[in-house]
């Protein structure tokens, strides 16, 4: 009989089998499913976790299984939660983790900055400094976000070196030139934007009919309307910003935040797929995901789609938009590094090819 799992994003049972085709699925796992692999994270003799780990399990923890492998998503927001606790330190240097996909990773953060032409040295000192008590304490506010989430990446970075686990990086948020593409694309859709409602209006001054710039003014506001509109959902945490659920708005919303959840979707997949191949991965083994939680619900989400038969055609749409804007700049890469001799090392560099 094949096997069923049931999961929150799913109306009816998912099966692996003949019923699939044979093609494994990504499915989320059950609240009971997580607890019982979060048990075996954290050393723990019982499937049943202690209350106090199952309530912090049950409000961060979420699951998914792709051959057999549990991937573990941990809620974690560096900026409101700059400082690792307790049961976070256990699941960082459990012994019965595989690899834990890191969001800021200090030592390749300070390379990719240090290797800025002119502003290297200065970059890499801002990534590498010692975060100051009046960034930790009080209200996080936007002077003190970043240098939080920096805190939090270093206290990551220190406890896997502790573990001795090896740290998965698939973001393409790795290099300063990630925010100047971010947030400088407004300026070039603008200039590509009245270029083409200005060869608009020229057609038709061509056939007599004066349009006033109407087309040149409407390329040039379109792309500004767009930027206003996705930094209006990230202050209200709607469309691919919401934390606790998805929506029709994160179909249509092209955004370099959403292209790193998809990119880390199939970096999983492609890091499983080739580690079960060789046996290095196998049933019942977990790997960690330390990221925010809204960026955690459409990786998971990502992960069940990309391995669905048809992968659905917004994927596709997205991954080729993705790739054509950013691919040349950004690392669309696996990443692994180890803690050896005292110095992290990269052990491994595989492009992420898998696609929608």
């Amino acid at each position: 009989m094949p096997e069923v799992f049931y999961g929150k994003f799913n109306a009816a049972p998912r099966m692996h089998g003949p019923e699939t085709g044979g093609n494994p699925v990504a499915t989320p796992l059950t609240s009971r499913e997580v607890n019982a692999a979060a048990s075996t994270v954290l050393g723990e003799k019982n499937p049943e976790l202690p209350r106090d780990k199952a309530e912090w399990v049950d409000k961060r923890v979420h699951g998914i299984r792709y051959k057999g492998v549990n991937v573990l998503t941990v809620d974690w927001d560096g900026v409101h939660e700059p400082v690792a606790d307790t049961t976070m330190q256990q699941f960082l240097k459990s012994k019965n983790v595989s690899g834990v996909v890191v969001e800021y990773f200090t030592p390749e953060l300070a390379a990719r900055a240090k290797a800025v032409p002119i502003l290297g040295g200065y970059l890499e000192k801002q990534v590498t400094s010692p975060a100051k008590d009046k960034d930790l304490k009080g209200r996080a506010h936007y002077r003190n976000q970043y240098k939080r989430r920096l805190y939090f990446g270093k206290t990551v970075t220190e406890s896997l070196a502790q573990s001795g686990k090896p740290a998965l990086c698939f973001d393409i948020a790795n290099k300063p030139t990630y925010m100047l593409l971010r947030d400088g694309a407004v300026l070039a859709e603008t200039v590509v934007g009245r270029s083409i409602g200005r060869s608009v209006d020229v057609s038709y001054a061509n056939r007599g009919i004066d349009t006033q710039g109407r087309y040149t003014k409407l390329g040039g506001d379109i792309p500004m309307y767009w930027w206003f509109s996705k930094l209006l959902m990230q202050v209200m945490k709607k469309g691919i910003y919401d934390p606790k659920n998805l929506s029709a708005l994160d179909g249509f919303q092209l955004h370099l935040e959403d292209a790193r959840r998809l990119v880390i979707a199939e970096g999983l997949l492609q890091n499983i797929d080739r580690n079960v191949a060789r046996g290095n991965l196998k049933a019942g083994d977990s790997l960690l995901v330390v990221y925010p939680e809204a960026h955690n619900l459409r990786i998971r989400n990502y992960m069940e789609r990309l391995t669905k038969k048809d992968g659905g055609t917004t994927l596709k749409v997205k991954d080729l938009a993705y790739r054509l804007v950013s691919d040349p700049i950004l690392e669309f890469k696996e990443r692994q590094y180890h803690f050896d001799n005292g110095a992290w090392r990269q052990t491994g560099a595989h492009p992420i090819t898998r696609k929608a």
